[in-house]
């Protein structure tokens, strides 16, 4: 019900949109000769997303994602590659658990959640 409304009002009252990575992607990134880890793998479709909302004109003044590994180097990462819109985005929050005190993070989870369900 509540992916169901967040679809309903998808870019008029905010942005949402889904990277989908298929199992077939993830192994294939693994066990290249310069593998690719999961982490990384989960960073850089994080990037995707926030690059693709701030290149439809979207001002997306904060972010909040949940960690995956070093916090820190996280928020640094999302940093670098998005130099041109940090004039824009200038509030990165990166931390272990953010759904539970972030709703946006929630709601993503839901987004997330329900698009791997209806796929499988």
């Amino acid at each position: 019900m509540l992916f169901e409304v967040i679809k309903k009002y998808n870019n008029t009252l905010f942005f949402f949109e889904v990277e989908i990575i298929s199992a077939d992607t993830l192994s294939r990134k693994q066990q290249r000769f310069d593998s690719i880890n999961l982490n990384t793998i989960s960073h850089n479709a994080a990037i995707k997303l926030l690059r693709s909302a701030l290149s439809q004109g979207f001002k997306v003044t904060d972010v909040y994602v949940d960690t995956v590994g070093d916090a820190n180097k996280y928020r640094e990462y999302i940093r670098s590659r998005i130099p041109e819109y940090l004039n824009i985005t200038k509030n990165i929050t990166v931390q272990p658990k953010a759904d539970q005190d972030h709703k946006v993070v929630s709601a993503s989870s839901v987004c997330a959640k329900v698009t791997r369900d209806k796929i499988i």
